[in-house]
């Protein structure tokens, strides 16, 4: 039996592909086994992954008809024979002793649930440029056990779930797999929820591991026609949340705080004509936890926490605050830092920042 299982879920990505599956077969852990899915790709995809499980024992492909990145995540997960699980995805990389120690610390601390640091990875001048992003800036979230639902601030740190390696048998237990909706958006999120508020096992490690390619055209993130998936993905999160009354209030704060910024990164990105009537959805979403007392700006970034107060006063004052035209905007602004600061200190303000 293996000691890790590594899943690529792989749908048309022919271009990243063999940089990908390279880094998995280079792994410094031998003793590992690399299941690829291929969800119906269209391209040279499926035949470059023979071409490696022909090569390399180790590789198992499944080919399959397309059905989105939950339902390959689930066929790879399925198919595990190791009791670690650890996610690569189609046009990402892995450092070659990614494997070694994730299974490392996931085994000297018992954990259900082990995180690095990861790189930013993007090609240019014919070379791969990286460039390091860390899980927090306080130290003493590192090298020890964590329980979220104790600890609900690790619940705003990026939710990555590539960077990490997974029990098998604590996902098992409780009955954890990805939300299989059509598409590749945002079904990371409700396996994120479903580890976290279960878990008292996490385990954050200083070490960047995973290299995320932030350059790929083609990725899901820049899908601009997927406009209500997002909300879709936090329905299922928040019907799971809802038959765990055990943990459900403790996990509804980071949930809210979660959403907004899932709402407030989808709002940017969207379309501008379906951003008057999503802008209706997340002003509903976010009274609605308002006027639950399940608002922690605690848990939100600084300019997550402003741009919130401009979305529960108006829509249109959040709408002009974010998106509307720059002359307009910048006055908007300048308007409400002078109602806040004074005009002597928003003109202080000015001049630091010109002088910047």
């Amino acid at each position: 039996m293996p000691k890790v299982s590594i899943v690529v879920p792989v749908y048309n990505v022919e271009n990243y592909l063999r940089e990908c599956l390279d880094s998995a077969a280079r792994q410094t852990l031998e003793d590992i086994e690399i299941i690829c899915v291929d969800d119906g790709s269209t391209d040279t995809s499926g035949e470059i992954l023979d071409e490696y499980a022909a090569a390399d024992p180790r590789f198992v492909v499944i080919h399959k008809e397309n059905g989105g990145y939950g339902k390959a995540m689930n066929a790879g997960l399925n198919r595990a024979s190791s009791d670690y699980f650890v996610i690569l995805e189609s046009d990402d990389m892995m450092m070659p002793d990614t494997c070694e120690i994730l299974y490392r610390y996931i085994t000297q601390f018992q954990a259900d649930v082990v995180r690095t640091d990861y790189f930013d990875l993007s090609t240019g001048s014919g070379k791969n440029n990286l460039t390091v992003r860390q899980m927090s800036k306080d130290f003493s979230y590192y090298y020890r056990l964590i329980c979220p639902n104790k600890e609900r601030e690790v619940y705003s740190f990026t939710m990555h779930n590539w960077t990490g390696i997974y029990s098998i048998p604590f996902l098992n237990a409780h009955n954890i797999r990805y939300n299989e909706t059509p598409g590749a958006a945002y079904q990371d999120n409700g396996f994120f929820f479903q580890v976290f508020a279960q878990t008292e096992k996490l385990v954050y490690i200083p070490r960047p591991c995973y290299c995320y390619r932030i350059d790929n055209p083609g990725s899901s993130i820049h899908d601009k026609s997927k406009v209500y998936t997002m909300s879709e993905e936090y329905g299922f999160i928040r019907e799971f949340l809802s038959r765990h009354p055990e943990f459900e209030q403790q996990v509804l704060p980071a949930y809210y705080a979660r959403l907004f910024r899932a709402h407030y990164q989808t709002y940017m990105r969207i379309n501008k004509e379906f951003r008057p009537d999503y802008c209706q959805l997340m002003r509903r979403d976010m009274v609605e936890a308002r006027d639950a007392h399940l608002l922690d700006t605690g848990l939100m970034l600084a300019r997550e926490r402003e741009v919130l107060r401009y979305l529960l006063n108006s829509t249109d004052e959040f709408m002009l605050a974010v998106s509307g035209p720059r002359k307009k905007r910048l006055a908007f602004l300048a308007k409400q830092m002078i109602h806040f600061y004074g005009f002597k200190q928003f003109l202080r303000i000015l001049r630091k920042k010109i002088k910047l």
